[in-house]
C-alpha cells in the first residue's frame, strides 16, 4: 500500500535537533512557547526563578545565582522560613487544636512548596529541553490540531481565571481581617490601641513576640504572606498547567489518529508504526514530569484535602458574627474546591485522554491490523492505570479516584454532624483571640 507522504515528513522531522528546528517553520508552538506568560506571571509570587521564561528558544533558559529574579525569590525564602520557624515554635507551645492546626500546616506547606518550585527552578532548562525532545515531533504536519483552541490560549485562560479568583480570594481576606480588627478595638478587647500592631497581635502574634514592633516593618510583613499565600496556590495551577501542556499532545495524536482510523488509504505498516513510536514518546513524557511533580502533588492533595475538610465542618458551626464574615467564608470554600477538581480533573484528564486511543484502534478493520498496532494497543491496556499523574505512586489521579475521594469526604463530614453543637458565643468570645 501506498505510504503518506504527510507521515513520511514526520518521520523525517523525528531526527531533527529541537534546538535548529527552531529556525525553521513550525505548525503548532511548543510547551515552552505557550506556558512563558504564566510562569513569569508567577516569578513575581518568587516562584521558579529562571532567565529566558518569554524567549522562544530552548537554549535561552538559565537559572543563575546573581540573577534579579534568584535573589527575589531567595530573600522570600529567607524571610518565609524564619517567620516559619517562629510561628511553628509558638504553636508548639500553645498545643493542638484545629485552629493552630491549620495556620502551622500553612505556613509549612507554603514554605516547602516554594523550596520544591525553587528547586525545579534550578533544573527547568533541563526539563524543558526534555520535554521539547519528547514533543518534537507534535509540532509538524501531520499533528495539525483540527479544532479547539490552541495550547497558549487554553494554558492563559484557564491560568487566568484561577489566578484572578486567588487574588481575590486574598483581598476578601485582607478586607474582612482589617474590618474584624476594627470591631475588636471598638467593641472587645484588644491587645494594643494601635490598629495595625493590633492587627499583627491578631493575624502574626509569634512576629510580635519575636520581634520589636515598628510600622515601618509591616509591609515587609504583609509582602512575605502575600507570598505565602500565592505559593500556595499557585503550585496547584502549576499542575495543572502541566497536566494542559501533556493532554494537548495526547489530543493531537488522538486527532490525527481519527483521520487515519476513517480513511484506508492512510492504513499502513510504515504509518501505524510511527503512531506506535510518537505514543511511546507520550508515555515517556508523562512519566518524565510525574517523576518531577509527584512529591508536590502527594503535598498538595494532602494539605488541599485536609483544610477542605475543616472548611466544610466549619460552614455547619454558625460562629460567623458579620456579613463580610459570611462572603469571605462561602467564598473561600467555593474557590478551594473549585481549585481543588480543577486540579485533579486536569490531571485525570491525562488519563482519559490517552486511553481514548484505544476507541480509534478497534475502529480499524482487523484486515489492516500490523504487528505495531497491535503492540500499540497492549501497551495502552498495560499502561492504561498509571498513565496520568501520580502521588508518589502512592495513588494515581483518575476520575474513579475522585469520586472515592469525594465519597470519603461526605462520609467524614456527616460522621462529625452529630459533633456539631449549637453556639451561643457572642462576638467578642469569637473575634478575641
Amino acid at each position: 500500500m501506498e505510504k503518506s507522504p504527510s507521515i513520511l515528513n514526520v518521520k523525517a522531522k523525528e531526527d531533527v535537533d529541537p534546538s535548529e528546528d527552531l529556525k525553521q517553520n513550525t505548525i503548532n508552538e511548543s510547551f515552552h512557547q505557550a506556558v512563558g506568560p504564566a510562569l513569569f506571571f508567577g516569578q513575581f509570587f518568587g516562584m521558579l526563578p529562571v532567565d529566558g521564561i518569554l524567549s522562544r528558544k530552548e537554549e535561552d533558559l538559565k537559572f543563575r545565582w546573581r540573577s534579579p529574579r534568584t535573589i527575589y525569590s531567595v530573600f522570600f525564602l529567607f524571610c518565609g522560613s524564619i517567620e516559619t520557624a517562629v510561628a511553628t515554635r509558638r504553636l508548639v507551645r500553645l498545643g493542638f487544636n484545629i485552629h493552630f492546626a491549620e495556620a502551622f500546616l500553612f505556613y509549612i506547606t507554603a514554605m516547602v512548596r516554594s523550596f520544591f518550585i525553587f528547586q525545579m527552578g534550578m533544573k527547568w532548562n533541563l526539563i524543558i529541553k526534555k520535554w521539547r525532545e519528547l514533543e518534537n515531533v507534535f509540532l509538524y504536519e501531520p499533528y495539525k490540531l483540527i479544532k479547539g483552541w490552541k495550547l497558549s490560549t487554553q494554558i492563559r485562560v484557564v491560568f487566568g481565571f484561577l489566578m484572578t479568583l486567588v487574588i481575590v480570594e486574598h483581598l476578601f481576606f485582607l478586607v474582612k481581617a482589617i474590618e474584624d480588627n476594627r470591631l475588636q478595638i471598638t467593641h472587645c478587647t484588644p491587645k494594643s490601641m494601635d490598629f495595625w500592631q493590633n492587627y499583627l497581635w491578631r493575624y502574626r502574634p509569634h512576629l510580635i513576640y519575636n520581634f520589636p514592633y515598628s510600622p515601618f516593618e509591616l509591609p515587609l510583613y504583609e509582602w512575605v504572606n502575600f507570598l505565602q499565600a500565592m505559593s500556595w496556590s499557585y503550585s496547584d495551577i502549576f499542575i495543572i498547567v502541566l497536566a494542559i501542556g501533556i493532554k494537548f499532545r495526547f489530543n493531537q495524536f488522538n486527532q490525527y489518529f481519527r483521520v487515519v482510523s476513517d480513511d484506508v488509504n492512510l492504513m499502513s505498516e510504515d504509518i501505524f508504526r510511527t503512531l506506535r513510536v510518537d505514543y511511546y514518546k507520550l508515555i515517556e513524557l508523562v512519566h518524565f514530569i510525574d517523576s518531577k511533580v509527584a512529591t508536590l502533588i502527594l503535598m498538595s492533595l494532602g494539605h488541599n484535602m485536609l483544610v477542605l475538610i475543616i472548611k466544610i465542618f466549619s460552614a455547619l458551626v454558625p460562629n460567623r458574627y458579620h456579613y463580610l464574615d459570611d462572603i469571605y467564608f462561602w467564598f473561600y470554600l467555593i474557590f478551594l474546591i473549585t481549585r481543588i477538581f480543577a486540579t485533579l480533573i486536569a490531571c485525570a484528564s491525562i488519563h482519559d485522554t490517552a486511553r481514548h486511543t484505544v476507541f480509534y484502534i478497534r475502529k480499524i478493520p482487523s484486515d489492516f491490523w500490523t504487528i505495531d498496532l497491535k503492540r500499540l494497543f497492549d501497551t495502552i491496556s498495560v499502561e492504561s492505570e498509571t498513565l496520568t499523574f501520580s502521588g508518589q505512586n502512592y495513588f494515581y489521579v483518575t476520575k474513579n479516584m475522585i469520586l472515592t475521594l469525594a465519597g470519603t469526604i461526605i462520609t467524614y463530614e456527616l460522621v462529625l454532624l452529630d459533633r456539631v453543637k449549637e453556639d451561643s458565643a457572642n462576638m467578642c468570645s469569637i473575634i478575641d483571640y
